[in-house]
């Protein structure tokens, strides 16, 4: 696979294609690398999927950052309905996908 998601473990692996899907690769990334910066893995955020980022995800406790995961996703989603008020009918379901 091109992006390599399915080399990260269930279910981060998983829920980082479903948002690159809607959201887009590099951002989807970005709110992975927060997630995993709230867990306390430093890594940088630039979007990029690399080596640091899977090995960071691979040591970070796996509940954890699902969780700050789909916090980071639904932050995403909240930022873009608050810049553009035309997005705002779209929010109940973004917020949908980032919490599923």
């Amino acid at each position: 696979m091109r992006f390599g998601y399915g080399d990260l473990a269930e279910p981060i692996g998983a829920k980082l294609f479903n948002l690159a899907v809607n959201m887009g690769p590099e951002h989807a990334g970005r709110c992975l690398q927060r997630a995993l910066r709230a867990c306390g893995r430093p890594v940088a955020e630039d979007g990029v999927v690399g080596a640091a980022t899977r090995a960071a995800a691979a040591q970070a406790d796996q509940s954890a950052l699902i969780a700050a995961f789909r916090s980071e996703a639904a932050g995403h989603y909240r930022a873009l309905a608050a810049a553009n008020p035309a997005n705002e009918e779209f929010l109940p379901g973004w917020l949908n996908r980032a919490y599923e």
